[in-house]
């Protein structure tokens, strides 16, 4: 069985160790994910439009989206492909801060633009790269006590 690997490089091959000999093989594209409880992660590795691939930081990231079982993330002017899913996404940024608005989408706080409440207990978000988002009832509670409303 595959698994993915998330620790501090001072028990990693302590963890990969342990983990092949309980039968795993470790990989980056595995469904299962092993992650030490104080692990910390600020960044993701994207793959833009041209093929490049790059290493984003959480202060870059304005949107996470996932569509069509792709997951794009979204800089002020560039789209990334990136593998992890968006609850993982959500597990490496969860100190930073990150808000789902709906099932398939993630943005980060301090890239809201403009914020207007909409008839039908929706809230359309104006992001700072001009991107228009909306928070659907679902996560409306939960995005109202991460901006502090």
């Amino acid at each position: 069985m595959k698994i993915r690997l998330l620790c501090g490089s001072q028990n990693y091959e302590k963890y990969k160790e342990m983990l092949i000999k309980g039968g795993f093989e470790i990989t980056d594209d595995a469904n299962l994910l092993f992650k030490e409880n104080d692990y910390k992660q600020s960044t993701v590795f994207g793959i833009d439009q041209d093929g490049h691939s790059t290493i984003i930081g959480y202060n870059d990231t304005i949107l996470i989206e996932s569509f069509a079982h792709k997951i794009v993330l979204h800089t002020m002017d560039k789209e990334y492909s990136i593998k992890e899913k968006l609850y993982e996404v959500e597990g490496i940024f969860e100190d930073e801060n990150i808000i789902r608005i709906n099932k398939s989408q993630i943005i980060t706080k301090e890239k809201i633009f403009k914020i207007v409440p909409q008839l039908n207990s929706r809230i359309k978000i104006v992001l700072k790269n001009k991107m228009i988002v909306y928070v659907t009832r679902m996560y409306l509670n939960s995005f109202r006590n991460k901006i502090g409303a």
